[in-house]
């Protein structure tokens, strides 16, 4: 497993045969977005130390870091939600340390199952 940070634009269902890992297709939208957004937060630290992505970052990841950090979501109603990822990791940058790195508003007015908006 990995110790990194991750967060995704909503992702919709669709494969890509030639290059796997690449699936999925996005709207890189965060406001009333069509597909769920995923973030991946697992970097609280280890003993094994960083762990880089081993490949580049595909277009549907709106940010990612192997810096140490945690994750604050703050719900303000019931449409607006607001995440924020802190960076506290002494080994990196000393200016960025204890500073937010990535934030965002999560805006979903509609709330229910998505539309089926997959194409295989």
């Amino acid at each position: 497993h990995e110790h990194n940070y991750e967060r995704m634009y909503d992702v919709a269902p669709w494969f890509n045969e030639h290059r796997p890992w690449l699936s999925g297709i996005t709207t890189q939208s965060t406001t009333n977005p069509p597909a769920t957004i995923y973030i991946i937060t697992g970097d609280a630290g280890n003993r094994e130390n960083h762990e880089t992505f081993q490949r580049d970052q595909p277009n549907r990841t709106a940010f990612r870091t192997d810096a140490y950090g945690y994750s604050r979501m703050s719900i303000y109603n019931t449409s607006h939600l607001y995440w924020e990822q802190v960076e506290c990791d002494a080994s990196q940058d000393p200016a960025v340390e204890r500073q937010v790195i990535d934030s965002f508003w999560l805006v979903q007015h509609h709330h229910g199952p998505f539309n089926n908006t997959s194409s295989n």
